[in-house]
């Protein structure tokens, strides 16, 4: 039998019950404690519809672990972690994140029903993502572990399959030929340095932050690194973390943001080094259609973010190089964003 996406849902529930926490009464907490936020990825936002066409991630992020009574889940599941590098750190601040998102990929062409062999395959990617976050002055050390699958019992036939006939487009034909039902284990590290951070506070402010990652498993072995800056009006505080289909984006933004409008601008670039990439490399444990990564690949971010209050809403651009080596258009994509803190 296929693996369902049922047979995930304990393991959903497990991660989401160590978001059920208990707040010291005690404690004076300045500004919201916690967020939740869903980012949307899609190629028709740039005008396309080729090989990375959509992904949508919903989740929440705790508050500082100290903020919590110390016989919380919550509390207790970062202090379990304490034997990582930096989560132990006293001078850090220390959080956890868990999300939940799903990805599409398909071939230029999805008119035909047996796709190129040298044509990014169809697949579809389900995952929860738990993470772990300790911050200091300038520096985010994050570690998160990806649990999930690929494969026909992710659904993305029938998602792609409902929302082109939503809009009345091309239904796309070649589905049974996508990568085989896999699971998806991938362990991931990044760090991230505010190199610079000039301006006054309330007014016109600016930041320049370097970061560097890797990754291990079925999902993405390889390394990263990059860096951007951004400008803005009122700015808070926040750190971006880099991803192969993300690029950067200063959106997780950790400590209470500052009342009133904030606007900012950003842009940034970096490269990742690609050892192995799941939705062009194929399976690891089974055989499967695939095309060979490029074993480096560079990419470009621009973006706007508009704050108010616990508001924030930000929407950028991103460029890549050749991800493949038989790739026929460029990818390019929008991510549309929005997060609440509370």
């Amino acid at each position: 039998m296929p693996l369902r996406l049922r047979a995930l849902a304990p393991l959903a529930l497990a991660l989401c019950a160590a978001c059920s926490t208990s707040r010291d009464p005690d404690l004076d907490l300045d500004g919201p404690l916690e967020m939740v936020s869903i980012a949307m990825d899609n190629d028709t936002f740039t005008g396309s519809d080729n090989n990375y066409t959509n992904g949508i991630v919903v989740g929440w992020r705790g508050g500082e672990h100290r903020a919590y009574t110390e016989d919380s889940r919550y509390r207790r599941w970062i202090e379990f972690w304490s034997f990582l590098p930096a989560m132990d750190d006293t001078t850090c601040d220390t959080y956890a994140a868990w999300s939940v998102g799903h990805e599409l990929y398909s071939p230029d062409d999805i008119t035909v029903a047996v796709p190129d062999a040298d044509d990014q395959p169809y697949a579809a990617v389900f995952f929860v993502d738990s993470t772990l976050l300790a911050r200091s002055d300038r520096v985010t050390h994050s570690w998160n572990l990806r649990l999930g699958l690929v494969g026909p019992s992710a659904l993305g036939e029938e998602l792609q399959s409902g929302v082109h006939q939503l809009i009345d487009v091309e239904d796309p034909a070649g589905w049974d030929t996508q990568i085989p039902d896999e699971p998806v284990v991938n362990v991931d590290y990044a760090v991230a340095y505010e190199l610079l951070h000039a301006g006054r506070q309330g007014a016109i402010e600016a930041r320049f932050v370097p970061l560097a990652g890797a990754g291990v498993g079925t999902y993405f072995t390889g390394a990263a690194g990059a860096m951007y800056g951004e400008v803005g009006w009122n700015l808070p505080d926040s750190v971006s973390l880099v991803s192969l289909r993300r690029g950067v984006d200063p959106a997780l933004e950790l400590v209470s943001p500052r009342g009133g409008w904030s606007v900012s601008l950003f842009a940034g670039g970096g490269g990742f080094a690609v050892a192995n990439y799941l939705p062009l490399d194929g399976n690891a444990f089974r055989s499967g259609p695939s095309v060979k990564s490029e074993p480096f690949v560079a990419f470009a971010s621009v973006g706007v973010a508009l704050r108010y209050d616990r508001w924030r809403l930000g929407y950028r651009q991103t460029l890549f190089t050749d991800t493949f080596q038989t790739q026929r258009e460029a990818v390019d994509y929008g991510t549309l964003s929005l997060s609440y803190s509370y």
